[in-house]
C-alpha cells in the first residue's frame, strides 16, 4: 500500500514540471520546460572498470502524447549489436573492426544489454518481455490510452565493447553511450519506431528528463550529459549524481588519466576533457569550441544548457572519436597534426553543430540524417573557410579549393541509385549511407550559397531551428522554408537531390572543327549542297567548331567559357530548362580551339562528376609523333655537339 501511495505521489506532485515525476525541483534548470518531457529516465548504476560492466536499476516515465493507445512497448538495446558476429551490425563493420581497427569479437570485447526484470505501475511482466536483436519488446496486459502514463521499473546490465564504434572501453578509457533500455518512439501514426541497431545511421528518441545515480573507482573522472549535481568519494568509490532536462539521450565518459581544460563564455562553462600527452591539442580544441559556440549563438540561436564538453579521446579508442552525444562530443586528434592541419578543429565543429541539430532541432537521424548530417556538413564547411581560411583542413591547393572539397568523391557513381531520403538500414553500405546523407546536401546547399549568398542558407537554417527546436520536426520542413527563401528557384533540384536518386552533372559532349563549304547548288541524288573541289584539295569558305554540352537532373544555369589559341575566349549559358545545347564558334583556318570548361568557377559543387566539365585540346596522333621525332633529333644533336 505504501509503495502505492508513493507512486501515486511521485505522479501528481510535479504537475507544475511538465507532469515529469522526474524533475529534481531542487536542481531544475529550465522554467518553464523547454521540450514535452513525455519521459523521464531515473537510473542507478555501477561501472566496474576491470569486468567493463555497468549494472543496476532504472525507472521510466512514459507519457502516451499521441492520439492512439497502444498494448505493447518497444526498447532498445543498442549493446545488443555486439553481442557476436551474426548481428546487423558486427557484418556490417566487419572491414572496420577486422582489417582496420584489429578486433576480434570474444566473451572480453563483446557486448550485450540484458534486462533481468522488468514491471509496469507494479505488475511484473518479465514474462512478457522478448528480445530480438537490440530490440526489446514488452506485451502489456492493458491499454496504454491517449493522455495516460506508465512507470517502468526494471534491473539490467550492460556489457561494453571494445570500442569498435561509439561506445565501449579501451584499456581504461569507457565510453559509455547507448548503455541503458531506452524506450522508441511511439509515433503519430500510432507505430512504434524502434529500429535495429545497424551501423547505418543513428539515433531517435523523445526527450525528456534524466536522473542518473554512477558508482565508479575513486580514481576515475567522469563526465557527461547533463550537470553533476553531486559528487562525493566513499571509501574507493566515487559517487556521481548527474541530472538533465529537455535532452533525448544520456551518456557518460569515464577515464583515470583525463585532465579539465575550462573556460566561461556568455554565461556558459565550455571543457575539453584531454590526457597529458595532448595538452597542445586541447587548448587548439577549446579555441575551435569557443569559435563555434560563439557563432551559432550568433547566427542561429541561444544554447541554453549551462555548459559543453570536447571529449578527446586516446588513440586506442579512436573508434569513439568524431561523435556527438548531448551536451558533449568527441573529437579526433592526434600528436602528430601539425598546427596547420585542421582535422582536430573541423571535428570539434561538426559535432558542435550537431548540439543544434541533433540534439535541439531533433529530427529523426535514422530516417532523415541527411537532415542533420548534410546540413551540419555544410556548416562545418563554411565556417572552417571562416575561422582557419580555405583548405584549412588540408592546406595542399593542389588538392583544395575550398572547405568543401572533401566533400567530393571519385565515388558518387553510387547516388544514381541510393536517394538520402530513406532509412539508414536500406542503404546498401556504410559508404552510400555517407555520400548521401552527407556529402550530396552539404554540397546542395553549398550550390545554392554560391549561387545566393550564404546568408540565405544561414536565415533558412535559422528559422528552422528557432520554429522547431524540442519538436521533432520532419526534414522536409527545412526545405519548405528553404524554398520560400529562394522563390521556389532550387525546389525541382532539391526533390532531385533529396527525395530521388538524382545525380546532377553536366558534361562538355562533343567538340570538332568544321569547315563552312561555298555553296555552288544541289545535287539532284543527294538533295544537298556540295563543296567546291579544286586539284582534289577541299575548299571551305570558312572554319567553325562545332561545341555541343549537356546537363541531366541540373535545373540551373551553368556558364561555361571556350579559349582558343589565338587568346579569344568565348562565354556561354546552359540554360535552366534545356538539356542539351549545340554552340558554334567561327575561328580563322589557323587558329585552334583550346578548351571547353563548364561552371569554371566552381559554384555548381552539386555536380558530381566534374570529370567531364573540361574539354582540353589533345594533339593527334600525328602531331605526337612528329614532336617526339623533333625532340630526338635536337637530342641527337645536343649529344653531338656537346
Amino acid at each position: 500500500m505504501k509503495r502505492i501511495l508513493f507512486f501515486c505521489i511521485l505522479l501528481f506532485s510535479f504537475a507544475g514540471y511538465s507532469q515529469n515525476p522526474f524533475v529534481d525541483r531542487d536542481h531544475a534548470i529550465f522554467h518553464p520546460p523547454l521540450s514535452g518531457r513525455n519521459v523521464g529516465y531515473k537510473i542507478t548504476v555501477t561501472l566496474d572498470t576491470l569486468s567493463h560492466i555497468v549494472k543496476g536499476k532504472e525507472s521510466i516515465y512514459w507519457l502516451n502524447n499521441t492520439q492512439f493507445s497502444t498494448k505493447v512497448l518497444y526498447f532498445h538495446l543498442y549493446m545488443n549489436a555486439f553481442k557476436n558476429n551474426s548481428t546487423i551490425m558486427m557484418k556490417n563493420i566487419e572491414k572496420l573492426r577486422h582489417k582496420i581497427l584489429g578486433i576480434k569479437l570474444t566473451p572480453e570485447t563483446a557486448g550485450y544489454c540484458s534486462i533481468k526484470n522488468i514491471a509496469v505501475n507494479f505488475n511484473n511482466l518479465t514474462d512478457y518481455f522478448h528480445v530480438e536483436g537490440t530490440v526489446g519488446v514488452l506485451h502489456l496486459p492493458f491499454d496504454v490510452k491517449p493522455g495516460e502514463s506508465v512507470m517502468i521499473e526494471l534491473e539490467f546490465e550492460t556489457k561494453l565493447p571494445r570500442i569498435m564504434i561509439r561506445s565501449g572501453y579501451a584499456g581504461s578509457f569507457h565510453f559509455v553511450g547507448q548503455w541503458y533500455p531506452k524506450l522508441g518512439v511511439f509515433q503519430d501514426n500510432g507505430k512504434w519506431y524502434c529500429p535495429e541497431y545497424d551501423g547505418n545511421g543513428e539515433f531517435f528518441s523523445d526527450f525528456g528528463v534524466y536522473q542518473v545515480k554512477l558508482t565508479l573507482p575513486s580514481y576515475f573522472i567522469v563526465t557527461g550529459t547533463g550537470l553533476v549535481v553531486s559528487e562525493r568519494i566513499e571509501g574507493d568509490v566515487r559517487k556521481v549524481y548527474f541530472y538533465a532536462e529537455d535532452v533525448h539521450d544520456f551518456a557518460f565518459v569515464a577515464w583515470d588519466k583525463f585532465r579539465v581544460l575550462s573556460k566561461k563564455v556568455k554565461g556558459k562553462t565550455l571543457y575539453v576533457y584531454y590526457f597529458k600527452e595532448h595538452e597542445k591539442i586541447a587548448k587548439r580544441e577549446l579555441d575551435a569550441l569557443e569559435r563555434v559556440f560563439n557563432w551559432y549563438n550568433k547566427n542561429i540561436g541561444e544554447y541554453p544548457y549551462p555548459d559543453y564538453k570536447v571529449i578527446d579521446v586516446p588513440f586506442n579508442g579512436l573508434g569513439a572519436s568524431g561523435m556527438e552525444y548531448e551536451n558533449f562530443s568527441t573529437s579526433f586528434s592526434l600528436s602528430l597534426f601539425p598546427d596547420w592541419l585542421r582535422a582536430t578543429e573541423s571535428t570539434v565543429v561538426h559535432e558542435f553543430g550537431h548540439a543544434y541539430w541533433q540534439g535541439m532541432v531533433a529530427t529523426n537521424e535514422h530516417r532523415q540524417a541527411w537532415a542533420d548530417e548534410g546540413l551540419n556538413s555544410f556548416f562545418e564547411g563554411i565556417l572552417m573557410d571562416r575561422f582557419y581560411g580555405e583548405c584549412s583542413e588540408m592546406k595542399f591547393h593542389v588538392f583544395c579549393e575550398n572547405g568543401f572539397s572533401r566533400f567530393e568523391s571519385p565515388n558518387f557513381e553510387v547516388l544514381k541509385y541510393e536517394k538520402p531520403d530513406k532509412e539508414a538500414s536500406e542503404f546498401v553500405s556504410r559508404g552510400s549511407y555517407g555520400l548521401a546523407s552527407y556529402n550530396k546536401f552539404a554540397l546542395t546547399l553549398k550550390t545554392i550559397a554560391n549561387l545566393e549568398g550564404e546568408d540565405v542558407v544561414i536565415d533558412a537554417a535559422r528559422e528552422f531551428f528557432n520554429q522547431y527546436k524540442f519538436k521533432h520536426p520532419d526534414g522536409k520542413e527545412f526545405v519548405k522554408i528553404l524554398n520560400e527563401k529562394t522563390d521556389n528557384k532550387y525546389k525541382r533540384l532539391l526533390n532531385l537531390v533529396l527525395f530521388d536518386v538524382g545525380f546532377p552533372d553536366a558534361k562538355v559532349l562533343k567538340v570538332e572543327k568544321k569547315c563552312e563549304p561555298y555553296f555552288i547548288g544541289y545535287n539532284n541524288r543527294d538533295v544537298f549542297y556540295r563543296e567546291r573541289e579544286k586539284s582534289g584539295k577541299r575548299n571551305c569558305k570558312s572554319y567553325f567548331y562545332r561545341v555541343v554540352v549537356a546537363k541531366r537532373e541540373l535545373p540551373l544555369d551553368v556558364n561555361g567559357i571556350v579559349t582558343f589559341k589565338s587568346g579569344k575566349v568565348e562565354h556561354f549559358i546552359i540554360p535552366a530548362d534545356k538539356n542539351i545545347i549545340e554552340l558554334k564558334f567561327p575561328v580563322e583556318k589557323t587558329d585552334r580551339l583550346e578548351s571547353v570548361y563548364l561552371d569554371p568557377d566552381r559554384k555548381i559543387m552539386i555536380d558530381l562528376d566534374r570529370s567531364n566539365n573540361l574539354y582540353r585540346y589533345k594533339p593527334s596522333l600525328f602531331e605526337n609523333r612528329l614532336a617526339v621525332l623533333v625532340f630526338n633529333m635536337l637530342m641527337e644533336l645536343f649529344a653531338y655537339v656537346f
